[in-house]
């Protein structure tokens, strides 16, 4: 449940993630410890597997937008879910927010954005889980695990793979964590099975040669 201004009245609000058959971002406009309700996004259908949202002005007009994912994959049947994906909800002032669909992403789990190609803007980088245990296809299809999604101009963003199979990537976060004013990312792993154990539990990522990323484990 991210906390903002969304109305830009100062005052702290937030919005909740509702899943499992509810699966709509509903908004809690604080109106001096009254709180009302206002939905931003309903999805299409009751297995959507929302799995988080942050807010975050994406085209720079003031306004706080939400970076939403769905793709959770935790359900006891084990599918491929091709609606897993990426999404802005553009805020422009009114209810529901607008709706962008941004990227598909199997098993989408968690993103963050920041402005990781230092162009002034904010992008997007979003992990997958998919337990290789439970859904094989992660290697068979070469299935993204991690993905950078560019700001290239407002509101448009550009799609690169990061890494494929490795879909043991549970949540994400980006931060300064050198000090030197750079963004980087930071990836959590799980399994559920001790034999498929991901190396390393927590993987720090800097920027690699070209448009690719590489890992390094601090």
């Amino acid at each position: 449940m991210p906390v903002g201004d969304l109305n830009g009245d100062g005052k702290p609000d937030f919005v909740a993630v509702i899943g499992q058959e509810h699966e709509t971002l509903v908004a809690f406009l604080n109106e001096g410890g009254r709180f009302r309700k206002e939905t931003l996004f309903t999805a299409q259908h009751p297995a959507y597997a929302s799995s988080g949202a942050e807010l975050v002005d994406f085209n720079g007009d003031g306004k706080l937008d939400v970076l939403y994912i769905n793709g959770d994959t935790l359900d006891p049947i084990n599918l491929l879910k091709p609606y897993g994906s990426v999404q802005w909800l553009e805020n422009r002032g009114t209810f529901p927010f607008v709706h962008h669909p941004l990227s598909q992403l199997y098993g989408a789990i968690h993103a963050t954005a920041a402005d990781f190609t230092g162009k002034g803007s904010k992008d997007i980088v979003a992990v997958s889980f998919l337990a290789a245990e439970r859904l094989p296809q992660r290697q068979q299809e070469r299935l993204d695990s991690v993905i950078l999604l560019e700001q290239t101009a407002p509101g448009q963003f550009e799609l690169h793979s990061l890494e494929t199979v490795w879909c043991d990537h549970f949540t994400c976060a980006s931060g300064d964590i050198f000090g030197d004013g750079k963004p980087r990312l930071a990836t959590g792993s799980f399994s559920f099975s001790e034999d498929a154990k991901p190396g390393h539990a927590v993987t720090v990522w800097e920027a690699g040669d070209g448009k690719r990323g590489h890992s390094e484990k601090k």
